[in-house]
């Protein structure tokens, strides 16, 4: 008699897998998240002029390694072209 419900006990076992549990996890996480900002944890808001030199660092740190990246891949290039 089971043998015939073998699919749909696969297809429940299925849904509740790939649906169930994410939406579980999901609601879990989003309530940690509502205690967490009730109980005044989490990150302050930064002052404009702080957060504009964080940006600037930011970048500054975004341009440097763009060198080096150029760098790295000319002397690559200077390596891999023939010796004549």
């Amino acid at each position: 008699m089971w043998g015939m419900f073998a699919f749909a006990r696969e297809l429940i076992a299925g849904v509740v897998i790939f649906v169930g549990v994410p939406l579980l996890v999901g609601q879990v996480i989003v309530n940690w998240r509502i205690r967490l900002k009730n109980a005044g944890l989490g990150r302050a808001p930064l002052a404009s002029g702080e957060l504009s030199r964080q940006l600037e660092t930011l970048q500054q740190s975004v341009d440097a390694m763009a060198v080096e990246v150029e760098r790295i891949s000319e002397a690559q290039r200077a390596a891999a072209r023939p010796q004549i």
